[in-house]
């Protein structure tokens, strides 16, 4: 213990400086490694910002890439959906139109079998370009027995309706002046009351036509009951063949004694695609007979 003591005597400034050396490195040490953690946190906290960015960066280019090649295989699929929806829309109608006419010609068919006449089925073919209701044309001709003053009908809800009557014939087609026409005009009757009247062609609206020398006392009934028929009185159509129903009845501005009537024809001649051309036979001098004076 003495001799230790003798040391520290001795060495005391090298025991000084040995021990402050010892201080001074663990204090060195430590202090570098909270240095050390400090630079990096602060290098880190300047650096994240930017690594973040970048990378939500890198992540949007992405997402908008994969989005933008989704959207192109939308868009494909959707094309082709649509290519595929208008193959089966142009099926729909073609099915619908073959529909149609089989119907057509069945109630044609149905038609010809309940007509005491001999008859012929016609397709109508043409229209006049500033009159479509007015003047027809089918097709069928003096080939095929047309002549003219034939009564044209049409066939709907399984009754025989008035169309017109031939005026033209060539030997593939002919004209028909259909009921609409003001040149045309037939012998009818209002079957409620058994009154007889003249129909007459009306250019001022289609579909509806004028009913001619309507006694005073006429009135329409309230259930719409008027219904007009051929009356049978000529020796071109025959008697049953349905015209239409009346709609108004205003005084005639040509006889105080009568009433005229409107009457809504029972059949649409816009869409009329079929009609039948009744076999009657027609001599022209009778004809002339039953021609109401202009």
């Amino acid at each position: 213990m003495f001799s230790f003591k003798n040391f520290l005597a001795k060495h005391k400034k090298l025991v000084v400086f040995i021990s402050l050396s010892v201080i001074s490195f663990f204090l060195m040490v430590i202090t570098n490694k909270t240095a050390s953690f400090t630079a990096r946190k602060v290098v880190f906290s300047i650096i994240y910002p930017f690594q973040f960015t970048f990378s939500a960066t890198g992540d949007f280019v992405k997402n908008t890439f994969n989005s933008i090649s989704e959207l192109k295989k939308l868009k494909e699929e959707l094309n082709r959906s649509q290519k595929e929806l208008e193959q089966f829309r142009k099926i729909i109608i073609d099915f619908n139109e073959l529909n149609n006419e089989n119907n057509n010609l069945k109630k044609l068919l149905e038609l010809k079998q309940s007509v005491v006449y001999d008859s012929t089925a016609a397709e109508i073919i043409g229209r006049d370009p500033q009159r479509l209701c007015d003047v027809l044309i089918i097709n069928r001709g003096s080939t095929s027995g047309i002549k003219e003053n034939m009564p044209v009908i049409s066939y709907s809800t399984g009754k025989k309706i008035l169309v017109g009557k031939i005026v033209e014939v060539t030997p593939f087609a002919s004209k028909v002046l259909s009921i609409n026409n003001i040149n045309f005009s037939c012998g009818a009757l209002i079957v409620r009351n058994r009154v007889h009247c003249i129909v007459q062609g009306n250019n001022e609206t289609p579909g509806v036509v004028k009913l001619l020398y309507i006694p005073k006392q006429y009135v329409i009934s309230d259930q719409g009951m008027d219904f007009v028929y051929t009356s049978g009185d000529s020796v071109i159509f025959p008697q049953g063949l349905e015209i239409g129903k009346i709609i108004k009845i205003n005084p005639s501005a040509r006889y105080e004694v009568f009433n005229e009537g409107l009457v809504q024809i029972s059949v649409d001649l816009s869409k009329l695609e079929y009609v039948l051309v009744l076999k009657v036979d027609v001599q022209k001098d009778n004809y002339k007979i039953l021609e109401l004076p202009n």
